[in-house]
């Protein structure tokens, strides 16, 4: 049996989602023993993403870039990869934990997802580092103030995940091979722009540019779904 969790399973005390999520591969072992394998994807975005949304539009229109601690590593994955890993382990009866990664398991800096969220638009705004108590106070600040609508997206337990130096991928959790990621940061970060657009999400003035990748429309399941080699510079608005 597979059982899909999360990679902050690895960190159970920075939240109570990540104590969940290795509660829940702890009560399955629990049951199935040996005849259960769990998978932990890392941070997954890709389009339709409520979650990562808020990273584009700031992207596509803010002078300023904020950038947490430079020594701080991100593992992460476009969701139609991660899709594509899980299904390869479908067919696995092995008693083994796998995280799953781009290409990039040792994963990336603030700056590199920053300034790669920010190339989409063809921009390049000063990227400025805050510490993460920061982040920590808006949260509180958040929390405590009086509200009728959804809960904030940011809280206490989030900062703590987000500030946590170490979400990279060590060889030895990715015990076996799986189909390798389609997309890089940067052509996972256009795909999922170029499918907000698609859903309604106005950017802006911002234009969001390709260099390499051309977007293919699938009519049949309403999504954008695949993407052709353009060799010269396209631009998508």
């Amino acid at each position: 049996m597979l059982l899909v969790s999360s990679l902050t399973a690895r960190e159970p005390t920075l939240s109570d989602y990540a104590a969940s999520k290795r509660g829940g591969e702890d009560a399955a072992r629990a049951v199935l023993g040996d005849r259960i394998t769990v998978v932990r994807p890392p941070a997954l975005y890709g389009p339709d993403d409520p979650e990562t949304l808020p990273l584009f539009k700031l992207a596509a229109s803010s002078p300023v870039l904020p950038v947490l601690d430079p020594r701080a590593r991100i593992a992460m994955m476009h969701v139609q990869d991660a899709a594509r890993q899980i299904a390869a382990m479908a067919q696995l009866d092995a008693p083994l934990t796998v995280s799953l990664s781009d290409q990039r398991p040792d994963g990336y800096s603030w700056r590199e997802v920053m300034q790669t969220a920010a190339g989409v638009f063809g921009r390049s705004p000063l990227l400025l580092e805050i510490p993460g108590f920061a982040l920590s106070i808006a949260a509180a600040a958040a929390q405590l103030a009086p509200r009728s609508g959804p809960a904030p997206m940011i809280t206490s337990a989030k900062v703590r995940e987000i500030t946590h130096a170490d979400w990279s991928i060590a060889p030895h959790e990715q015990p076996i091979e799986l189909p390798a990621a389609s997309y890089d940061l940067a052509d996972g970060f256009l795909h999922s722009a170029l499918g907000y657009r698609s859903g309604g999400v106005n950017f802006g003035n911002s234009t969001i540019i390709s260099e390499k990748m051309q977007l293919t429309y699938s009519a049949d399941d309403a999504k954008y779904a695949t993407f052709a080699d353009d060799r010269s510079r396209g631009t998508y608005r």
